[in-house]
């Protein structure tokens, strides 16, 4: 037959940690505090028209509030007990 797949909450904080949204969220940070010199750290995994898109009514510290609550909840997943509810309210 095949192999059981892994329990969810098992596999839950590796997911949420290779998640497109950290890396949007870090991508959008950098563009915000580092226009010029800041291109070349971007992941190349969104075009600069959607990153000044996605983040033209929006300040810098409310991305850096946002890469900084993504990054806690992902290492505070280890030690949850319930890691899909914890994920889910992030």
């Amino acid at each position: 037959m095949g192999e059981t797949p892994p329990e969810r909450s098992a596999i839950l904080p590796l997911r949420l940690g290779d998640f497109a949204l950290s890396t949007l969220t870090r991508d959008l940070l950098l563009q915000r505090t580092a226009p010029e010199g800041g291109a070349a750290l971007l992941s190349g995994g969104y075009d600069s028209a959607t990153l000044e898109r996605l983040g033209k009514d929006v300040s810098g510290s409310r991305f850096l509030y946002l890469a900084t609550t993504l990054q806690k909840t992902t290492a505070d997943l280890y030690h949850s007990s319930n890691r899909r509810t914890d994920a889910e309210l992030c």
